[in-house]
């Protein structure tokens, strides 16, 4: 049962790197295999900080009370990232995504190592407090990290696949909610 609940929030936490993959596939921007791996381990090394913090915030607690806490906060996440995947989106936001679709080709290229490091930081940062809360509510660090690792580099490649398809107009939008899903599931599945 915890390399299913592990497997799952790395595949939430990763989703966003999907994302990043349909990004960089649309704009044939091509992101090598070992680029892939910085991104996957800069991931998994952020994930397994996080989890240390939040291993530490819930030695402060009762077992009892910092699991229960930290199945809320991952409920709430999910529920956040539900909402803002299904949000009504705004006349602004449109018109912003609809000038950036009508952008002319760009020509095929690879991805700088000054900019992998960049997606590295933001995707590592964007999920600080999911690492937290999943170790609050008692994910294993060591395995979590590792499944962060692989879903990370498996996210990327299927996200760069999938941005050379018509499938990235799908599911580049849904991302968000079903990342929200996925971590009520999770959050569900420990308070249970």
């Amino acid at each position: 049962m915890q390399f299913f609940e592990a497997f799952l929030f790395a595949c939430s936490a990763n989703l966003d790197n999907m994302t990043i993959g349909i990004t960089y596939g649309i704009r044939k921007i091509r992101i090598p295999f070992l680029y892939n791996v910085i991104i996957a381990l800069v991931s998994c090394i952020g994930t397994f900080l996080a989890m240390t913090l939040g291993s530490f915030a819930a030695h402060s607690l009762a077992p009892k009370y910092a699991q229960t806490i930290g199945n809320l906060l991952l409920i709430f996440l999910g529920l956040y990232f539900l909402w803002d995947g299904i949000r009504p989106i705004s006349p602004k936001e449109t018109s912003a995504k609809n000038k950036n679709a009508q952008s002319p080709a760009v020509s095929p290229s690879l991805l700088s190592l000054s900019q992998t490091l960049l997606i590295a930081c933001a995707l590592t940062l964007n999920n600080l407090g999911m690492g937290i809360s999943a170790s609050i509510a008692g994910l294993p660090s060591i395995l979590t990290s590792c499944c962060t690792f692989f879903v990370s580099i498996a996210m990327l490649c299927l996200g760069q696949y999938l941005g050379k398809t018509y499938l990235a107009k799908i599911l580049g939008h849904y991302a968000e909610a079903i990342s929200g899903c996925i971590l009520l599931i999770l959050g569900l599945c420990e308070y249970i």
